[in-house]
C-alpha cells in the first residue's frame, strides 16, 4: 500500500490534534506480521501520545490492513537538528551505498532547516557525482529524510573538482572504519538484480537490517510446505557461509518466476543474496529473508578477516562520567596504607555491571553502571540506560524493573560504546560474574568495532577462593561480608556492591 494513501486513511479517522504521525516504514516480517514505524515531532509526540490514542491507532490500523496480517506499531520521535539530519544522511549511505560511505565522510555537507523544509547541500568529487546522478542517490536520500523527519526535503548534489580538500564541519561522527566487502563476479542473475559488492556476514549478523547484500556457499538446503491462504505453498530454507561466518537464509518465492528459481537451488551454489536481516522467534537468531538472487564466483583472496578497532576518543561524547560525592564511600578506602597495601595503590580499577535483555547470543544491553577506583579512592561513576532495540522480555522486567518505556529515549550502544570505552582505557575490569558481563561487552564492542581488551578480575571467583558458601551470587557474597546491596539487579547498585566486595576480597587476599 502506498505510503500516502495509508495516512490518507489513517487521518481520516483522527481529530486533528491527533495528526501528528508520519509513516516512516512498514515492512512484513516472518511472512505474516506487518511492523509499522511512525514517527511524531518531538514536541507532539510527549502532548499527545498517550495509551488512549495508541489504542486507537491499533483499532483504525486493524481497519485498513488485510485480515491475514498481524501488525506491530512502533512509535518513534524525531528532533529536526543539524546534527541529526547529518547523521541521518550518512547512516542511509551507509547501509545502502557502502562502496562511497568513505566519500560521503569526508564531504562537505550543509544543512539547513527553514520552516517545514530541510535543505542538504552536499559537496561530491566528479566521479562520485556521476555514480549519485546516475544511480539517483539524491533521490534516494530525499525519500529517506522524509521518512525520518516531519518535514519536507531538499537534496542538491553539488560537483567538485576531483582530489578537492574540503575543511569538514564536524567533530562528533565517528572516524572511518573500511566497510569490508567481498569481491565478486556475477555468472547469472536468477532473480535480481542483485548487487555485485557484498558485505561480511560477521560484520553485519548482529542486528536487523532492512536491506543487505551477502554471498557465500549453500549448505543445509530444505524445501519445506507452509499453508498460504489455505494452499499448500514451500519455502526454502538453507546456510550462507562466506568463510568470516555463517548465516541462516529463508527464501518464500511469491510468484512463478520465484518458484522456479527456487527449484533450481541445491547444496554446493555459490550465490549472491540480496534481502533483509530480521531476527527469527523460531531459530532465535537473525535470519537473512531472501528477495534477490544471484549466481557468482567469489573472490576468496579479497577475504580480510582480520577486526579493525577504533582508538579512544579525544573527550566523552554522549554520556560523560560524574565525580562521585559521596563522602561516606569516597573514602572507602581509607584505611589502607600505600605502604602495606599496594594492590589499590598506583593502580585504576573500573567495577562495573551490565543489565540486558536476556542472557541469549542476541539479546542487549540495557543498562551499563560504573565506578572508577583510583589508588584506592571511588573518583568516577558512569551510567546510563540503554535503548537494547529490541521487545524487553516480562521476566527480565520483573527482575531488573527496567521495561521498554524507560529505554525507548535512551542512547543506543552504539552511541555510548565509545564513551565507555574511554572511561575503562587503563583501567582494570572488575565484575561479579565477569564471563557474563564481558560476553556482553567483547560481543556488542566488536560490532561497534571497539575491542575491550582490559585485564578482568571476576569477584566471583575471588569469593569461591576465600569463602565457603552455600552459592556465590551477589546477593549471597554481600551478606557474607557484610555489604549493603540495595536496589539489587540494576547496573549502579549492583556495581557499587561489588567494589565494597571486591575491596573487602582483596583485603583478605592480602593479609
Amino acid at each position: 500500500m502506498d505510503k500516502l494513501v495509508f495516512m490518507d486513511m489513517l487521518n481520516e479517522k483522527l481529530f486533528e490534534h491527533e495528526r501528528i504521525f508520519k509513516l516512516n516504514s512498514a515492512t512484513l516480517h516472518n511472512n505474516k506480521i506487518v511492523k509499522i514505524i511512525l514517527i511524531a515531532e518531538a514536541h507532539a509526540y510527549d502532548k499527545y501520545l498517550n495509551d488512549e490514542l495508541m489504542q486507537k491507532m491499533e483499532n483504525i490500523v486493524r481497519e485498513i490492513l488485510p485480515d491475514i496480517f498481524d501488525f506491530e506499531i512502533i512509535y518513534r520521535k524525531t528532533y529536526t537538528e543539524e546534527k541529526y539530519v547529518l547523521k541521518s544522511i550518512l547512516d542511509f549511505v551507509y547501509t545502502e551505498y557502502p562502496t562511497i560511505f568513505s566519500f560521503f565522510q569526508t564531504a562537505k555537507i550543509d544543512i539547513e532547516i527553514k520552516g517545514s523544509v530541510i535543505s542538504a547541500d552536499i559537496y561530491v568529487e566528479k566521479y562520485i557525482y556521476d555514480f549519485c546522478i546516475a544511480n539517483e542517490v539524491g533521490n534516494a536520500i530525499k525519500t529517506h529524510l522524509e521518512s525520518c523527519f516531519m518535514e519536507e526535503a531538499e537534496v542538491r548534489l553539488i560537483k567538485t573538482p576531483n582530489k578537492t580538500e574540503i575543511t569538514i564541519g564536524r567533530q562528533d561522527y565517528e572516524e572511518e572504519i573500511p566497510i569490508k566487502v567481498i569481491d565478486i563476479s556475477i555468472t547469472a542473475q536468477l532473480l535480481g538484480p542483485v548487487g555485485n559488492r557484498p558485505r561480511y556476514i560477521s560484520e553485519v549478523k548482529g542486528g536487523e537490517v532492512e536491506s543487505m547484500t551477502l554471498c557465500g556457499v549453500v549448505t543445509k538446503l530444505k524445501k519445506l510446505s507452509y499453508k498460504r491462504r489455505n494452499k499448500e505453498a514451500f519455502f526454502y530454507v538453507f546456510t550462507l557461509n562466506d568463510t568470516t561466518s555463517v548465516i541462516d537464509v529463508k527464501f518464500f518465492p511469491r510468484n512463478k518466476k520465484a518458484d522456479e528459481v527456487g527449484e533450481l537451488l541445491s547444496e554446493g551454489d555459490k550465490l549472491v543474496i540480496q534481502g533483509s536481516l530480521t531476527y527469527d522467534n523460531y531459530t532465535n537468531s537473525i535470519v537473512m529473508y531472501a528477495n534477490k538472487i544471484a549466481r557468482c564466483e567469489i573472490n576468496y583472496d579479497s577475504i580480510d578477516t582480520k577486526p579493525v578497532y577504533k582508538k579512544e576518543k579525544d573527550r566523552y561524547i554522549t554520556v560523560a562520567p560524574k565525580q562521585y560525592l559521596n563522602e561516606e564511600q569516597k573514602s572507602l578506602f581509607a584505611d589502607i596504607s600505600k605502604e602495606s597495601n599496594a594492590v589499590f595503590y598506583g593502580k585504576s580499577y573500573v567495577v562495573f555491571d551490565l543489565e540486558t535483555t536476556g542472557t541469549g547470543n542476541y539479546d542487549k544491553i540495557t543498562e551499563i553502571g560504573a565506578i572508577k577506583i583510583v589508588d584506592g579512592e571511588f573518583t568516577e561513576i558512569f551510567h546510563t540506560l540503554v535503548n537494547p532495540e529490541m521487545p524487553i522480555p516480562e521476566e527480565v522486567f520483573k527482575l531488573t524493573g527496567i521495561n521498554y518505556d524507560m529505554v525507548k529515549d535512551a542512547p543506543k550502544f552504539g552511541d555510548v560504546v565509545a564513551d565507555f570505552y574511554k572511561f575503562t582505557r587503563g583501567s582494570i575490569l572488575v565484575a561479579q560474574n565477569a564471563s557474563f558481563d564481558m560476553g556482553f561487552l567483547d560481543r556488542m564492542g566488536k560490532k561497534e568495532h571497539y575491542l575491550f581488551d582490559n585485564t578482568v578480575v571476576d569477584t566471583m571467583v575471588l569469593a569461591k577462593q576465600k569463602l565457603s558458601l552455600n552459592n556465590y551470587k551477589l546477593k549471597t557474597i554481600c551478606k557474607a561480608l557484610n555489604v549493603e546491596l540495595n536496589n539489587a539487579h540494576r547496573a549502579m547498585s549492583d556495581a557499587i556492591a561489588t567494589a565494597h566486595v571486591f575491596k573487602k576480597l582483596m583485603l583478605m587476599n592480602n593479609k
